[in-house]
């Protein structure tokens, strides 16, 4: 059997968390709360969440994926993705169908091995644990998918055994599947420039990406995106992940094309959960999405935090920015949140709540005012949510890897 366990991270927190049983319909004010300052005297956290959180909780009921026709399905709060095991109650811990696969990166067939256990061959339910850093090769042609993006299948779970346990020279890919958990994985340092993203989702949904650590930090070349979410996937959280040392951090939707937002509509449903973007030059580029940034960190980001473009609905939350371009000085730099690039692209929507800026907008405006648009997620997530004047100690201390840790392995 594996476990998750979550590490103490000592992290004070205000207010710890939202009052219990307020949702995001009638409780969100409550739960966020008044902002402490930075390095206050508050409520103690012992432990760092591990909690799902968002629309991988989620499926659709008319929707592409189960063969209907509707373009906008009716979403529904059935547990959503469980990965290649059992959950408890709540997603706390993720227990096991079977016996886990541990990979150990010392031994010269690790790759052979994640290969065989995390594509098709090996059909899931199945829990995957790596131990060390699997390092991959570079490939004959320079970098393709097919050879540096390790294909995870269905219904699969991935973990890293500890806090430097993953992949360094490529990334995981994810294309036409479902059901799947990345959780606790460094992944780093490409072999080629731009040839392939840190994790890639295309045409999947129900994934869960949580407390995993993507950067290019060392490498030989830089990703394309650290996690890219595209041609019409759905239904995806990515929590307590740090984005760090890298260029583009990803994006939700493939282009600005008519045919891609015609072909993405009513999916691309995203979370972004206790996120840390840092050292950056943009944070998420959204497209034609429905999107939710719960609790994000954006430190040092040269060009934007968020951009909303193609009619994409994003909601800000309880979010906090430090060290971001201050907008309208210089192209291209767009200001902790846009609607609006120097791309054929259209504007999006955003609906900005009780989030805090330092040393980013020299106090100017950080969207245009007619692109503001009021929505709620159709999820309960307000116990989840935490103040914004908390969020940079808090996800500092607690996204990345190392902070939950398998055991019974």
């Amino acid at each position: 059997m594996v476990a998750l366990i979550a590490t103490s991270c000592d992290v004070r927190i205000y207010p710890l968390r939202g009052p219990t049983g307020s949702d995001a319909a009638t409780g969100i004010d409550a739960a966020i709360g008044i902002d402490a300052p930075i390095g206050s005297d508050a409520p103690i956290s012992s432990e760092c969440p591990s909690q799902l959180v968002g629309f991988a909780t989620m499926s659709d009921l008319g929707g592409e994926w189960d063969g209907g026709i509707d373009a906008s399905p009716t979403l529904l709060l059935d547990g959503g993705v469980t990965g290649g095991g059992v959950p408890d109650a709540g997603m706390r811990i993720a227990l096991d169908a079977g016996m886990p696969m541990l990979i150990d990166a010392q031994y010269s067939d690790a790759l052979t091995q994640l290969i065989l256990l995390a594509g098709d061959k090996t059909p899931g339910p199945l829990i995957i644990v790596i131990k060390g850093m699997i390092s991959i090769p570079p490939t004959p042609d320079g970098g393709d998918t097919g050879g540096e993006q390790i294909r995870v299948s269905s219904n699969k779970t991935v973990l890293g055994a500890d806090a430097n346990s993953g992949l360094f020279g490529g990334g995981l890919g994810m294309t036409k599947v479902s059901n799947v958990i990345v959780r606790n994985l460094t992944i780093a340092k490409p072999n080629t420039d731009g040839a392939i993203d840190a994790i890639h989702i295309e045409k999947s949904h129900q994934i869960w990406i949580d407390h995993c650590d993507l950067s290019s930090t060392g490498g030989t070349g830089t990703y394309d995106g650290l996690v890219d979410i595209s041609d019409h996937s759905d239904f995806v959280t990515v929590s307590w992940t740090h984005y760090h040392d890298h260029k583009d951090s990803g994006l939700v939707g493939r282009s600005d094309s008519s045919a891609a937002a015609a072909e993405d509509a009513g999916t691309e449903h995203v979370t972004y959960d206790h996120d840390w973007f840092e050292n950056l030059t943009t944070g998420p580029r959204i497209r034609v999405g429905t999107v939710h940034v719960l609790n994000g960190f954006f430190q040092q980001v040269t060009n934007y935090g968020v951009a909303s473009t193609d009619g994409a609905t994003v909601l800000i939350e309880a979010s906090a920015f430090q060290h971001v371009t201050p907008p309208g000085q210089t192209d291209p730099d767009f200001g902790p949140v846009t609607t609006i690039l120097d791309s054929p692209a259209t504007a999006g929507y955003v609906d900005y709540r009780t989030t805090n800026l330092t040393d980013s907008t020299d106090g100017k405006n950080i969207i245009p005012s007619t692109q503001v648009v009021s929505w709620t997620p159709p999820y309960l997530y307000a116990n989840e949510t935490d103040s914004a004047g908390s969020v940079p100690t808090l996800v500092a201390a607690c996204a990345g890897t190392g902070k939950i840790v398998p055991s019974g392995i």
